[in-house]
């Protein structure tokens, strides 16, 4: 065989096992990656570079002038990193965590206007996970990860569907006259449809008090949208109702969405068997907007508080967390339920 011929063999041959190699390698990498916001305007997204932790794309706003992270261990080790001025010269801010032993940690997000200041909490209910090792950081995967995304990845949006999730009901009259006039006066001034979905997140988050008469009651009225709307409080799934109504009422679809949240007082933590129960215990939205479905929670946005029959004051809109959350973020602490629940057929 020609030598020349013989050469080129070979390489090609070498060249596959690289590839094969590499592609192996590849598929074995430790997750470095954790999406906290999906918002075009935000796109938060913590980056794990060999033991340096690095929070990228952080909103413009002053509020997140100052970073503190804190890394809670399973073994009682506490270490809080503290940024400079995050606004100083990049968006990005940098924590290196080489003295920090090798374990396992769970890890929260603050931030606030001023270094000597109130700080806020970023991340929800539970927190990121990671493992320390001896050269490398890796994130642990919230367990119902998987199926999140499988459930989600799994949103139709042909022409049908779409459809079928702009209709009002009896629970979500976006046809009311009321739910029609009080969405177009949110959403005046807002051009685009995911300006019109966010303007709708922050005024029921600022204007619904969450009824917790009623949740302790264990009695639930079963409120329409309207009703909602009138008597300005409700719970999950009247928060959820009005929302869909308010956004079907500009043309958004929109479409209500039961899982399970994890009660973090009870100190409830992610295991196979509670996952497989299937149980639900919230309900939430899903809104579909310039090509893709984004999540909403209006109800654990808001600040608002019933309770003795007495509105709370100076708290509303909490934050916008959970607008358009990423399913690495919305993982930590809920799981999506397949069946959405969505009262369309009633009508």
């Amino acid at each position: 065989m020609n030598k020349g011929i013989l050469s080129l063999i070979i390489f090609v041959l070498l060249a596959g096992l690289c590839v094969a190699a590499s592609s192996h390698e590849l598929s074995a990498m430790p997750k470095t990656t954790f999406s906290l916001s999906c918002n075009p305007e935000e796109n938060t997204t913590v980056v794990l570079q060999g033991k340096t932790l690095v929070m990228r794309n952080f909103s413009q706003s002053n509020d997140f002038d100052y970073i503190i992270i804190k890394l809670t261990g399973n073994q009682g080790f506490l270490s809080v990193k503290k940024s400079k001025n995050a606004r100083k010269d990049t968006y990005d801010v940098k924590f290196r965590l080489h003295d920090i032993p090798n374990g396992t940690y769970a890890v929260e997000v603050y931030h606030a206007s001023q270094k000597y200041a109130s700080y806020t909490g970023y991340t929800p209910g539970q927190t990121m996970q990671i493992k320390v090792h001896d050269s490398f950081i890796e994130f642990i995967e919230p367990l119902t990860f998987a199926r999140n995304k499988a459930v989600f990845d799994a949103n139709t949006s042909d022409m049908d569907t779409l459809r079928f999730y702009l209709q009002p009901s009896s629970k979500v009259e976006s046809d009311d006259p009321s739910i029609v006039e009080q969405a177009g006066a949110i959403t005046a001034g807002a051009f685009s449809d995911y300006s019109k979905a966010k303007a709708i997140h922050d005024w029921v988050a600022q204007s619904i008090w969450y009824d917790f008469d009623e949740l302790d009651s264990g009695v639930y009225l079963d409120k329409t949208a309207r009703e909602t709307l009138v008597s300005q409080t409700g719970v999950c799934v009247d928060y959820a109702s009005l929302t869909a109504a308010l956004l079907r009422a500009v043309g958004i679809p929109a479409k209500l969405v039961t899982g399970y949240v994890l009660d973090t007082a009870a100190q409830e933590i992610w295991t196979q068997t509670l996952i497989d129960g299937n149980k639900s215990n919230h309900v939430w939205n899903e809104a579909y907007i310039e090509g893709r479905w984004i999540v909403i929670d209006t109800s654990y946005d808001s600040n608002n508080a019933f309770v003795n029959g007495r509105f709370s004051t100076g708290t509303g809109l909490k934050n916008s967390r959970y607008f358009d959350i990423s399913i690495d973020l919305l993982s930590v602490d809920r799981y999506i339920l397949q069946k959405h629940l969505d009262p369309l057929r009633l009508r």
